[in-house]
């Protein structure tokens, strides 16, 4: 089972929130850009992290949607009372 940080989505305000916050600061001139660089790549493998997590629950959806199109086309009762 897997625990909660690993279940918490990310939405657009946590992004726009992430990079406010790194622009903030960051923001002055005495700071190197290469540093601000690096850390909105750490938003983007976080985003990457999420984009990967959806394919899996598209792929599993995909998978369930497949199996019961074809116990409708089969009429299969017993599998489909077994989904509900």
């Amino acid at each position: 089972m897997s625990n909660k940080s690993e279940n918490k989505r990310i939405n657009e305000h946590s992004i726009d929130a992430k990079v406010k916050t790194i622009w903030d600061e960051t923001g002055s001139k005495d700071f190197p850009p290469m540093n601000r660089h690096l850390a909105y790549g750490l938003v983007i493998q976080e985003l990457i992290a999420e984009l990967k997590k959806c394919y899996v629950v598209i792929d599993e959806l995909k998978s369930e949607i497949e199996d019961i199109t074809l116990a409708v086309e089969n009429n299969n009762m017993d599998y489909l009372m077994n989904c509900l």
